[in-house]
């Protein structure tokens, strides 16, 4: 008998050492999301400018996973000037999880980003090409000619219903064929999307 109450207590010593070294379960963090330009970019931090003019600084971690024109990429890429499309952080601690950049253009673009700047404005078209991944949107104009915008976190994207006001509506809802009538500051980044009633 002595030998089963001895073989209990050695499991139930087991199975409370065995709990007490389970990793207790983190609670998620609601993550938070920003775009805008680099104005800084240091060893383990990044400032930018966000599209309502407040200055952010954020923290880099080894975590951080960061992308340059589509392509992996490390920190080094934030340069000054530098767009950030998406930056998704915590933000209690301010540590980044995933920055997408856009090249700030170089000296030998400037004459196409001032091209850039000559189209900015309204443009309207057909939809001929959607990625959500990559946040980009083809349009074809007068028919022929095929342009690709790019469509940053925060763009402002409504759609026309005949007789009441203008619908909000998410980036994925917007479909290939679809009229629309886009806002650019630059020719190439959108600010407003405004979906045509059909």
């Amino acid at each position: 008998m002595n030998s089963i109450v001895a073989a209990a207590a050695c499991l139930v010593l087991a199975l409370s050492a065995s709990a007490a070294k389970a990793p207790k379960s983190k609670a998620k963090v609601k993550l938070s999301r920003t775009a805008g330009k680099v104005l800084e970019a240091g060893p383990e931090r990044l400032t930018l400018l966000d599209k309502a003019g407040d200055t952010v600084e954020l923290k880099i971690t080894r975590r951080t996973k960061v992308a340059l024109d589509g392509k992996a990429s490390t920190f080094t890429a934030a340069s000054p000037g530098t767009l950030v499309l998406n930056a998704l952080y915590n933000p209690a601690s301010k540590e980044l999880t995933s920055l997408v950049l856009i090249s700030a253009p170089k000296n030998t673009a400037m004459k196409a980003a001032a091209d850039d700047q000559a189209k900015a404005g309204k443009i309207t078209g057909e939809v001929s090409n959607t990625d959500i991944f990559k946040n980009t949107l083809s349009l074809r104009v007068a028919g022929k000619f095929m342009r690709d915008f790019t469509v940053p976190e925060g763009t402002k994207i409504v759609r026309e219903v005949k007789g009441k006001a203008d619908m909000p509506q998410e980036f994925e809802a917007i479909q290939i064929g679809d009229t629309i009538e886009i806002s650019s500051l630059n020719g190439r980044v959108l600010s407003e999307i405004r979906v045509r009633a059909r």
